[in-house]
């Protein structure tokens, strides 16, 4: 419900910037691409501040990391990749939701 609520403020910040209603200026594709490169953007800082952490704390990990070295670039693309898909698995769906609703009558509610 939360995430949803993100998605449908998104809406509502961009259709009252533009002036206009968003289904008037974009199709539902575009909705859906806008929502996606709005929501990842905050993973993609987490996931640039993770790997700038898990560098720089290399010494500490190298104890705990067996027959992996701290900065192993298979390692650290597999956790990129697996973080990001979670991440787009989750996102896509709401906004194929929210893609489908009529965004003239819930900025009416709004």
């Amino acid at each position: 419900a939360g995430q949803e609520r993100y998605i449908f403020t998104l809406i509502h910040k961009f259709s009252t910037e533009r002036g206009e209603p968003m289904p008037v200026l974009s199709e539902r594709r575009d909705i859906i691409v806008m929502l996606l490169r709005h929501s990842l953007t905050p993973v993609a800082i987490g996931l640039v501040a993770g790997l700038a952490a898990a560098l720089l704390s290399g010494r500490v990990l190298q104890r705990v990391l067996f027959g992996v070295s701290p900065t192993d670039p298979v390692a650290m693309l597999m956790a990129v990749v697996i973080l990001l898909a979670a991440s787009v698995a989750a996102i896509v769906p709401t906004a194929r939701r929210a893609a489908r609703v009529d965004l003239v009558g819930m900025l009416r509610v709004l």
